[in-house]
């Protein structure tokens, strides 16, 4: 069954969310489930609405502002790369240092985020 508490889409067909106990289900019902909810996937995976939780903004956002950080940089190496009359040092070692710096953010982005979720961090 479900992994604890929380708000799940009604598994008897209803159009509300449903709160599970953590051992059953209570006859408290709550708006509507929307639209692309599946029972089943949720109840795997946990409940959509804990009591008084908020999402935070990073948890949303974070896989945006990698991927782009990823592609702009892989977009200026394939630029450096295919640019006649630059010699090929020039081009290793651009390579060479975007990719240490690329891992220096990343890395830097992971603690951050580590840090955020243990509350001893920045702020969310």
């Amino acid at each position: 069954m479900a992994k604890g508490p929380g708000w799940y889409p009604d598994p008897w067909g209803g159009e509300g969310l449903r709160w599970w106990d953590g051992s059953n289900w209570s006859e408290h019902v709550q708006g509507q489930a929307g639209p692309g909810y599946s029972v089943a996937a949720t109840m795997r995976g946990g409940p959509l609405v804990q009591p008084g939780s908020v999402i935070k903004w990073y948890h949303q956002w974070w896989f945006i502002w990698v991927m782009l950080f990823v592609c702009s940089g892989c977009i200026g190496l394939v630029l450096t790369w295919t640019r006649p009359g630059t010699p090929t040092s020039v081009k290793l070692i651009i390579t060479v240092f975007y990719f240490v710096i690329q891992f220096m953010i990343l890395w830097a982005m992971v603690s951050v985020l580590g840090r955020m979720d243990s509350g001893s961090g920045v702020p969310g």
